[in-house]
C-alpha cells in the first residue's frame, strides 16, 4: 500500500540545519501554522509542508487518518513530523526547540 504521505506536492524549504527531516502539515489560513513556519526558517531549518486545506477533502481526510493512526494523536494543525517517527501537534515554541535541539528562552 502506498504511503500517503509520500504521495502529496510539498513545498521545500532549504535550510543549513539538516540534521532531522521535517514536513509540516498545515493550513493557508491558520495563524499558528504560520508562525511553526516562520519558527522554522528563523532558525534555518531545511523542511517541507502542506497546506492542507489547499488539497482535495478527500486527501486531506486520508492524512489526518493516517496521521492519527500512525502517531496515535488527533491532528491539531500544525502538525510538524520529525524524520517520520515523531509527531507534533499545535505549535508549542517550547516544544518544538526542545525536540529540535535549540535552546530554551531566557
Amino acid at each position: 500500500m502506498a504511503d500517503v504521505f509520500e504521495e502529496l506536492q510539498y513545498t521545500e524549504r532549504e535550510g543549513s540545519k539538516t540534521e532531522h527531516a521535517l514536513t509540516v502539515f498545515s493550513l493557508s489560513t491558520c495563524g499558528f501554522c504560520k508562525r511553526a513556519l516562520r519558527f522554522l526558517e528563523d532558525h534555518d531549518f531545511s523542511y517541507r509542508f502542506i497546506h492542507l486545506d489547499e488539497v482535495s477533502p478527500e486527501r486531506k481526510r486520508e492524512v489526518k487518518d493516517t496521521l492519527r493512526a500512525r502517531f496515535n494523536t488527533s491532528p491539531i494543525f500544525p502538525v510538524l513530523l520529525v524524520d517520520g517517527k515523531r509527531a507534533l501537534t499545535g505549535f508549542t515554541e517550547g516544544q518544538w526547540r526542545k525536540t529540535l535541539g535549540l535552546p530554551e528562552h531566557g
